[in-house]
């Protein structure tokens, strides 16, 4: 079996926890029991200068994130003392940094759109270097929406057609908690984040807020803030979820720099689907 291993951290490239080890030794033990795997993982600055051998791998590829195209290369390594081979997915931009989630204790404020551009990366990959995949084995929120990449976008290119997914959750405590509007950097349709259904996880703080916002979600309004224009939604990659967290101003500021421009709260209902109709149209 051709099995991809996509991973936000693999040892002994870049290691914060647990799943570099796991993401470094599992590969290498399906490879003795016959199967072929090769692994994923982010260029970070860290794996750069892990000393491990590393050439430049294919072209270089474009990646929509939200209403921009971002540009990246693939390099190539190997696991130590195996035939596994590694493919970094390179985009200074996002990766070259001191830390690979967070810097001084704080948690890098555009980790959402790193981890959406991973994600994609490794989609890209399959055909722009032309493996042949079985099995995409996806770990952590990090990679979290590979499985909806490759059953919304890619399940009927031929390459794709038959490859299955899976996601090891290896940290419950990281769930790649994001505000609602970076909904947009996916490219998925708002569709998917309305989930009023057993499927939402409610991290309101009080009743009322779950009611408030169930309300709106059934009204089929795209996660908009209730009353309170404070209150926001939140998404976790691969599920979705609605939270009553507080929503820091620079947040705003930092998705129009990403060219994602958020819809004014107080549009009509109706408008905001329209405005976010026509900015997705003006996209292709």
């Amino acid at each position: 079996m051709n099995i991809l291993l996509a991973s936000s951290e693999v040892v002994p490239f870049a290691k914060t926890g647990g799943l570099a080890d796991v993401s470094g030794a599992l590969p290498i033990e399906i490879a003795k029991l016959g199967h072929r795997p090769i692994v994923f993982m982010p260029a970070y600055r860290a794996a750069l200068q892990s000393g491990q051998p590393i050439e430049p791998y294919g072209d270089e590829f474009s990646i929509p994130i939200g209403s921009k195209i971002v540009a990246g290369s693939y390099l190539k390594s190997r696991l130590p003392n195996s035939d596994v081979d590694v493919v970094l997915v390179s985009q200074p931009e996002y990766f070259d940094r001191a830390g690979l989630y967070q810097e001084n204790g704080e948690d890098y404020p555009d980790n959402c759109e790193r981890f959406v551009f991973f994600c994609r990366a490794v989609m890209e990959g399959i055909r722009t270097l032309g493996l042949h995949v079985d099995l995409i084995h996806c770990n952590d929120w990090q990679t979290g929406l590979i499985p909806a990449y490759l059953a919304l976008e890619y399940r009927h290119a031929p390459r794709y057609a038959k490859i299955a997914s899976m996601l090891t959750i290896h940290n419950l405590a990281y769930q790649g908690n994001f505000w609602h509007w970076d909904m947009l950097l996916t490219g998925l349709d708002w569709a998917l984040f309305q989930l009023a259904s057993d499927g939402v996880f409610w991290t309101a703080q009080s009743a009322e807020d779950r009611h408030r916002i169930r309300q709106l979600v059934d009204d089929g309004q795209p996660a908009i803030c209730p009353g309170d224009p404070n209150l926001r939604a939140r998404l976790w990659l691969g599920r979705s979820a609605v939270a009553s967290d507080r929503v820091a101003p620079r947040n705003h500021q930092r998705h129009r720099r990403n060219g994602v421009e958020p819809v004014h709260r107080s549009a009509p209902r109706g408008e905001l689907r329209r405005q976010q109709l026509a900015r997705r149209q003006g996209d292709l």
